[in-house]
């Protein structure tokens, strides 16, 4: 779930074409560093290209290129997240952040987490269907989640009452560090880190998680459907 580091990257990087020069793509460059660092939430390389006005493919060289820099000089990094490109701060200094912006208490239970779960490696999926595979009620967690931003309503099922249904949100994508859904790791291993990414994401946005192990049962067995 972690960004990905120089080698990577490198292997990844498409060159500038030549038609850019030096000149063009420091003045590119430091306009990008100002995009990202203003910008809300990731943005796509089709976004990047419209902003800096090239092409989508030298858009993508560029960030890329730049996300190379910065992790060999910076304590903040450029990451592909969501679906597009972001600057954040590099999470060996967070108890720096901290200190800047110290963070009200506010509980994620065990119970939402086991939801999410359920949600994460089962969507879409309906509320009965989500109290059928855990056996009680989780109305609450539902709700703790939707405030937290991390799952949406995607839809709702045929049929009488015409249920909802949940899936995840692109602020969950960024919250794992995930380019889409399509790279959730094996659950053991999502388990496993949940609790305590959530509660660095959340201490930093003005919350905390309860540092629990999320252990799902019964036919829940964490396939991606």
């Amino acid at each position: 779930m972690d960004g990905e580091g120089v080698e990577s990257l490198s292997g990844r990087a498409t060159e500038i074409t030549e038609e850019v020069s030096q000149g063009s793509y420091e003045e590119l460059k430091r306009g990008l560093e100002c995009v990202l660092f203003v910008a809300p939430r990731p943005l796509t390389v089709k976004e990047l290209s419209d902003i800096l006005q090239v092409s989508e493919k030298k858009a993508e060289g560029l960030v890329i290129r730049l996300a190379q820099e910065y992790r060999e000089r910076s304590g903040l990094l450029i990451v592909e997240v969501a679906g597009g490109w972001r600057m954040v701060t590099a999470p060996e200094y967070a108890p720096y952040v901290r200190r800047v912006f110290p963070a009200p208490k506010a509980r994620l239970s065990r119970s939402a987490l086991e939801v999410l779960a359920i949600i994460t490696y089962h969507q879409p999926i309906s509320r009965p269907e989500i109290e059928a595979l855990r056996g009680v009620d989780s109305e609450g967690a539902i709700q703790s989640l939707l405030e937290y931003g991390l799952i949406r309503v995607v839809g709702h099922r045929s049929g009488a009452g015409r249920a909802r249904l949940f899936g995840t949100t692109t602020k969950f994508l960024e919250v794992f560090g995930l380019r889409s859904i399509n790279d959730l790791p094996p659950l053991s291993e999502w388990q496993e880190r949940a609790a305590d990414i959530l509660s660095q994401r959340l201490k930093e946005e003005g919350g905390d998680a309860q540092q629990e192990t999320v252990s799902p049962s019964g036919p829940f067995d964490g396939q991606k459907n």
